[in-house]
Protein backbone atom coordinates (compact mmCIF):
# COMPACT_ATOMS: atom_id res chain seq x y z
CA UNK A 1 0.00 0.00 0.00
CA UNK A 2 1.32 3.38 -0.75
CA UNK A 3 2.19 6.13 2.09
CA UNK A 4 0.64 9.61 1.55
CA UNK A 5 4.33 10.61 0.29
CA UNK A 6 4.64 7.91 -2.40
CA UNK A 7 0.84 8.65 -3.03
CA UNK A 8 2.19 12.72 -3.63
CA UNK A 9 4.48 11.54 -6.02
CA UNK A 10 2.23 9.47 -8.16
CA UNK A 11 -0.42 11.99 -8.30
CA UNK A 12 -0.07 14.88 -11.22
CA UNK A 13 -1.51 18.17 -10.60
CA UNK A 14 -4.93 17.34 -11.30
CA UNK A 15 -7.52 16.94 -9.24
CA UNK A 16 -9.10 14.43 -11.27
CA UNK A 17 -5.87 12.51 -11.31
CA UNK A 18 -5.51 12.86 -7.33
CA UNK A 19 -9.10 11.67 -7.06
CA UNK A 20 -9.12 8.27 -9.46
CA UNK A 21 -5.46 7.59 -7.96
CA UNK A 22 -7.18 7.29 -4.43
CA UNK A 23 -9.39 5.26 -5.50
CA UNK A 24 -7.58 2.88 -7.15
CA UNK A 25 -5.37 2.86 -4.28
CA UNK A 26 -8.73 1.79 -2.09
CA UNK A 27 -9.82 -0.74 -4.75
CA UNK A 28 -6.33 -2.39 -5.02
CA UNK A 29 -6.23 -2.77 -0.82
CA UNK A 30 -9.79 -4.44 -0.59
CA UNK A 31 -8.49 -6.44 -3.50
CA UNK A 32 -5.43 -6.93 -1.68
CA UNK A 33 -7.23 -8.14 1.57
CA UNK A 34 -9.74 -9.98 -0.14
CA UNK A 35 -7.27 -12.12 -1.62
CA UNK A 36 -5.10 -12.58 2.14
CA UNK A 37 -8.76 -13.58 3.34
CA UNK A 38 -9.57 -16.40 0.23
CA UNK A 39 -5.89 -17.47 -1.07
CA UNK A 40 -6.23 -19.24 -4.53
CA UNK A 41 -4.56 -22.39 -4.70
CA UNK A 42 -2.20 -23.88 -7.05
CA UNK A 43 -4.06 -27.00 -9.30
CA UNK A 44 -1.83 -29.40 -11.11
CA UNK A 45 -4.87 -31.16 -12.77
CA UNK A 46 -3.64 -30.35 -16.18
CA UNK A 47 -0.17 -30.96 -17.07
CA UNK A 48 1.26 -28.08 -18.55
CA UNK A 49 3.96 -28.88 -21.66
CA UNK A 50 5.79 -26.21 -22.92
CA UNK A 51 6.23 -25.51 -26.96
CA UNK A 52 9.42 -23.85 -27.48
CA UNK A 53 8.54 -23.15 -31.77
CA UNK A 54 5.62 -20.72 -30.08
CA UNK A 55 8.54 -18.68 -28.89
CA UNK A 56 9.85 -16.56 -31.44
CA UNK A 57 13.63 -17.35 -32.30
CA UNK A 58 14.39 -13.87 -31.44
CA UNK A 59 12.98 -13.40 -27.52
CA UNK A 60 15.07 -16.68 -27.34
CA UNK A 61 18.35 -15.52 -27.92
CA UNK A 62 17.67 -12.00 -26.18
CA UNK A 63 17.32 -14.12 -23.02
Amino acid sequence: MLIPSQLRLVCSDSVTDCVMCAIALLIETKRRKWLEDNPLTATNDKPFLLDPSIIPWLEWMKR
